[in-house]
């Protein structure tokens, strides 16, 4: 009876512990990617779950001073994306696919410096980061 009772907790936690890491180790496996120690999720919501794995993403992410993520090519907000004109044109199309974003996690794209990156399968990713407000504004839309 004990032995089962091991196994059935060695079980719970198997399948306890992935629930339990950050979005940020999953945007280094999709993006490569590694967010600094001292980012904290505050805020998300997607599309909801498809078949494929397909749809928008949205994490927003307040950091600790000096963890700006200096791997990322940042700049200017207004190049082309694969589907829109710029990144913001293209930040606004994907979050207006998620129902009732509250107006507080809207991205301040004035105060903000942009970077992109897509995968051949045509997914992107767009982020915006609020160095005043140590904030940093996740989008992706997977195909």
């Amino acid at each position: 009876m004990k032995r089962i009772a091991a196994v059935f907790a060695l079980l719970a936690v198997l399948f306890w512990l992935p629930g339990c890491t950050s979005y940020a180790s999953t945007i280094e496996k999709n993006w490569g990617l590694r967010l600094p120690d001292g980012y904290r999720e505050v805020y998300s919501a997607d599309t909801g779950a498809s078949f494929h794995g397909d749809g928008i993403r949205y994490h927003v992410f307040q950091y600790e001073e000096g963890a700006a993520l200096p791997d990322a090519a940042w700049g200017e907000a207004g190049g082309p994306t694969i589907y829109a004109s710029g990144v913001t044109a293209a930040a606004e199309d994907f979050l207006g696919e998620l129902e009732d974003l509250p107006a507080q996690w809207r991205i301040p794209y004035a105060d903000c410096v942009a970077a992109y990156d897509s995968q051949e399968d045509n997914s992107e990713l767009l982020l915006f980061l609020d160095e005043t407000t140590r904030t940093l504004y996740v989008v992706e839309s997977f195909l």
